[in-house]
């Protein structure tokens, strides 16, 4: 069966931990995700910053900001610190059935070194890689662009 890594998209769009609420505006403007990876510089993955996440300062915020500029949070203020993902070597079966069962659009490829090692982001898989991978023929995806990430769909705390 084929294998998640042979089908992701190797260099996603990330943002750091440090990524202020207007970059992250400006980044889900200008690629049109609804999801983003928050990795470490070494590339450990530690959260996924949404759309949803994002709104929350706007909606929630007390006092509410009416501008981006009031809004001090930045990316680690705001994203999901639990991320759901899938491993590089898994099949891609079980990455639809993870997708399946969470209702997520795309998921965080990732590798560990050993078990306890923290997992670092290798990629990323979305619902038209698996169904490409199946044989279906789908518009869009890695590849034709290696570089570009996926959406990762709704929040699940």
């Amino acid at each position: 069966m084929t294998a998640v890594h042979e089908l992701m998209s190797r260099r996603p769009v990330t943002v750091s931990p440090t990524t202020s609420v207007a970059e992250l505006l400006s980044l889900f403007g200008r690629h049109g995700y609804n999801a983003l990876p928050v990795v470490e510089p070494e590339g450990r993955l530690v959260g996924v910053v949404s759309k949803l996440d994002l709104l929350r300062p706007f909606v929630m915020g007390r006092p509410r900001p009416s501008s981006v500029e009031e809004v001090s949070a930045i990316a680690a203020d705001i994203m999901q610190r639990k991320v759901v993902s899938v491993e590089a070597q898994e099949s891609i079966i079980d990455a639809g059935r993870l997708m399946l069962v969470t209702s997520l659009r795309s998921l965080p490829v990732i590798h560990r070194r050993s078990r306890s090692a923290r997992p670092e982001l290798v990629g990323m898989v979305s619902r038209g890689d698996l169904l490409r991978g199946l044989g279906f023929p789908v518009k869009g995806g890695a590849h034709r662009s290696p570089t570009r990430a996926r959406a990762y769909g709704k929040s699940h705390r």
